[in-house]
């Protein structure tokens, strides 16, 4: 969790920034890359009932 370190000047809280936007870009990754998993599974499981 991105937290505002330090004594909380405006360094600190661009910094806090930056570290929850890798945090939000990675949970997205992640979340894309979980759904295009399971649309791939649901085609290979619906390819093999044919």
């Amino acid at each position: 969790m991105a937290m505002v370190e330090g004594r909380g000047d405006l360094a600190a809280l661009e910094v806090a920034y930056m570290r929850r936007g890798q945090q939000i870009l990675a949970c997205d990754a992640a979340r894309a890359l979980a759904v295009e998993t399971l649309k791939q599974e649901r085609a290979l499981r619906e390819s093999t009932r044919r």
